[in-house]
């Protein structure tokens, strides 16, 4: 099922972490546990916790993996001391580079899971996302950067469309929610705008490999016609 643009920009902004580094002295709190969730769990012993976003020079995601295009999700299944520490990880869904799910496998046993549940919880499936890019990064991406990561996209994951790449979706969402006021079928107008730039831009990044990745985005948008 396709992603309504709306809640794109939501996906882009990190979510609070839900773990905490050993003896780190500020470590985020774990977001709340919903109702749901904390039903899930109490029946399951089961609950799956918020994405971590991680970007490149954090947690041993070097500049160097991210250059190469590499980035993806791998989502892990934890089970917990009664500490919260990490007692198993095994790899529940791998992001397809091998590289991220051994980072992200070392990396869990050095965090402590921490819930609003008055039951600790004793097992969770823990989503971490390596991405290359965030919100503060894309005005000096370069449309040949673009360009390297589609082609590990496409090489990784061939069954699924280049529109549906995580900077894609990001840029459309940050573009859509980014223009502000106006009526709602201005708002429209410019929703299918975007979607047209999504699905031209790696044409055009392709023709001007050194231009700016979001002006190029930007102007394919603005350019468009519903």
């Amino acid at each position: 099922m396709k992603r309504p643009l709306l809640s794109l920009a939501f996906v882009a902004l990190s979510s609070p972490a839900l773990a905490q580094s050993e003896g780190a002295a500020s470590a985020a709190s774990a977001a709340p546990v919903t109702s749901a969730a904390a039903s899930s769990a109490t029946a399951n012993r089961i609950t799956t916790v918020d994405v971590m976003s991680i970007s490149p020079g954090e947690r041993g995601y070097t500049p160097e993996l991210a250059a190469q295009g590499i980035q993806g999700k791998v989502v892990l299944h934890l089970k917990l001391k009664p500490d919260g520490m990490v007692e198993v990880a095994t790899v529940q869904t791998s992001s397809r580079a091998e590289a991220l799910d051994q980072l992200a496998l070392s990396m869990v046993q050095r965090l402590r899971y921490r819930t609003s549940l008055p039951t600790p919880l004793t097992e969770v499936l823990a989503p971490i996302e390596y991405r290359r890019d965030t919100l503060a990064s894309l005005p000096e991406k370069r449309c040949a950067e673009f360009m390297l990561d589609a082609g590990y996209y496409e090489k990784t994951f061939p069954e699924q469309k280049l529109r549906s790449m995580p900077v894609v979706n990001m840029t459309a969402g940050m573009l859509f929610l980014g223009k502000g006021a106006g009526d709602l079928s201005q708002r429209m107008k410019w929703l299918k705008q975007v979607e047209a730039a999504a699905r031209e831009i790696r044409n055009a990044c392709e023709r001007e490999p050194e231009a700016g990745y979001l002006k190029t985005f930007t102007d394919l948008a603005v350019a468009a016609k519903p």
